[in-house]
């Protein structure tokens, strides 16, 4: 889609051409916290306080796909967090925001969060834990049968 067909499509979502034309520029913003939210605290035994960025911002918790639109982002980190339902535009656009609500947004379920919602360098990482339990499991129970 181009970034004219975009503006047109937030345009008819009722959004004015600044607000649309924002919502059609490249999503910069922090992404999606998957794993561990970015409200989430130490454990008083491991010092208390906030996490340290560099595990809070790895690529395998957060959630920011590439080239991703900000008009495509929203609605994404809408679906597949429960504390998001919006966010501002900037003042010099005047009042009003994006809203899910609004716009008629649905979360995700528990199995759509975990998908939509989980970083692709932490699905390669599970999915390739998985399937080596898998495996083992599967040479534990049948592995004399096949021999």
């Amino acid at each position: 889609m181009s970034k004219a067909e975009r503006i047109l499509m937030h345009e008819r979502q009722g959004f004015s051409k600044a607000k649309a034309t924002h919502l059609a520029g490249a999503y910069t913003g922090r992404g999606h916290h998957a794993i561990i939210p970015e409200r989430a605290r130490l454990p008083t035994w491991a010092g208390g306080g906030r996490v340290p960025r560099a595990i809070l911002d790895s690529p395998f918790n957060v959630l920011k796909p590439e080239g991703i639109t900000r008009g495509e982002f929203y609605p994404l980190h809408s679906k597949v967090d429960s504390h998001f339902y919006g966010t501002g535009f900037p003042r010099r656009m005047g009042l009003g925001g994006w809203s899910s609500k609004v716009l008629g947004i649905e979360k995700y379920g528990l199995p759509g969060r975990l998908w939509y919602g989980t970083p692709g360098p932490t699905k390669v990482v599970v999915g390739g834990a998985a399937i080596e339990a898998g495996g083992a499991l599967n040479e534990m129970l049948y592995g004399d049968e096949r021999r």
